[in-house]
């Protein structure tokens, strides 16, 4: 009889989908907190904070790295 469980490897890759899948959570819901942002900048022409239009450009790139490491694809 053999006993078969999950290696240490299957547990690993498990621990870094779920924090992926964490990072793009978290900064979806940051985008989605800032939306209002870009709504108002294109309705009265108003720039965005440059802090602000830097944290959303880094949360979708972080949102794409982690989609993309998620599919196996390269960085």
């Amino acid at each position: 009889m053999t006993v078969t469980g999950t290696t240490q490897a299957q547990l690993d890759a498990e621990a870094q989908a779920a924090a992926l899948t964490e990072a793009i959570a978290t900064n979806q819901a940051y985008l989605t907190s800032t939306d209002w942002h870009a709504a108002y900048a294109f309705e009265t022409g108003t720039p965005i904070d440059a802090g602000i239009a830097a944290k959303r450009t880094a949360a979708r790139a972080a949102i794409t790295q982690a989609k993309q490491q998620l599919a196996g694809a390269p960085q």
